[in-house]
């Protein structure tokens, strides 16, 4: 018996301390290289200026141009629009034929698809700022690394006040 408890004592003053800055260490390494793979890219001024047209000030925004694959496209729009609770601060734009994504429900279309026409891309990512973070060609399968990416872009919420719920029924 005196052994087992010095082992869990030496397994509470050791093992979780231990694991606990094994598992932050790997958080902080996850987040750093996604804002390394985020550092602004080079864009032309007419595309700069036409995602300004575009986009509603101080949002993160996911820009979808037309492709050819719209399967893979529409469930990967899906899911985003399923994983993003926030909608405060981002937003999904498309300028492809909108009768082809209406099963994603937070969609907002732009008529003018010569904006982008010369890009050889699927989707623009644009943080609040306006700033170009990332550019996800055509030819690439992008759902885990969008995904990513989009944790790191969009803004956190700003945190709400904890209520009882006899305090919100008042």
């Amino acid at each position: 018996m005196k052994y087992l408890i010095a082992s869990a004592v030496v397994l509470m003053l050791i093992g979780a301390p231990l694991g606990s800055y094994f598992y932050l260490k790997s958080g902080l390494k996850y987040r750093l290289e996604s804002q390394e793979q985020l550092a602004p890219k080079k864009v032309s001024q007419k595309v700069l200026s036409s995602i300004q047209k575009v986009r509603s000030d101080k949002t993160a925004a996911l820009i979808h141009t037309a492709s050819d694959n719209r399967e893979v496209d529409l469930r990967l729009l899906m899911e985003i629009d399923d994983r993003i609770v926030d909608r405060d601060h981002f937003e999904i734009l498309s300028f492809s034929d909108e009768s082809l994504f209406t099963k994603v429900r937070d969609i907002r279309f732009v008529n003018d698809s010569s904006l982008f026409r010369s890009f050889d891309h699927r989707f623009v990512l644009v943080d609040s700022a306006g700033v170009v973070r990332n550019i996800y060609r055509a030819e690439e399968d992008i759902s885990k690394e969008l995904i990513r990416h989009l944790a790191v872009v969009i803004p956190l919420p700003k945190h709400r006040d904890i209520r009882l719920r006899r305090e919100l029924e008042n």
